[in-house]
């Protein structure tokens, strides 16, 4: 599997409101100013403060403190890339006794060359472009589609 760093992609995890800092930030200061606006506007019921959200609220709030997009940040894939190869999910499989895979209502049929015993775990990666392919102990195994 290619490297994380290619797209200088990497996860930063969230376990705690303090560590989400902009959302807490934003959910502080809608608590601080919407409950008092609901209460000028004698809002009580659920529908009339969705209502008042929708209408007044939001469309004000994001005047006030939406800035404009400057410029797209978002950085072009590389020439060389392959999208295919950094766009894709992986599902964990049980083989059955007959050397078969099922993924997405689809059985595959694992040929015996690239023998992975029954009932061990195989890896389905579909990628983005909707190829197939069957992985056991990180190598790719060689599979026929047998039944849609």
């Amino acid at each position: 599997l290619p490297s994380d760093n290619f797209l200088n992609i990497r996860t930063i995890a969230a376990f705690s409101p303090q560590a989400k800092g902009r959302v807490e930030r934003s959910n502080r200061t809608h608590q601080e100013r919407l409950v008092p606006q609901l209460r000028l506007n004698n809002i009580t019921t659920i529908a009339t403060a969705n209502e008042y959200l929708k209408d007044r609220y939001l469309p004000a709030h994001n005047e006030k403190f939406a800035l404009p997009i400057e410029n797209n940040i978002h950085r072009k894939l590389p020439d060389n890339a392959i999208i295919d190869d950094y766009s894709y999910i992986i599902t964990s499989r049980k083989v059955a006794n007959d050397w078969t895979v099922k993924y997405k209502a689809k059985t595959y049929q694992i040929l015996r060359k690239n023998y992975c015993p029954p009932k061990s775990t195989v890896y389905v990666k579909e990628t983005f472009t909707g190829k197939i392919s069957i992985m056991f102990r990180e190598q790719n195994i060689a599979y026929k589609l047998i039944s849609n």
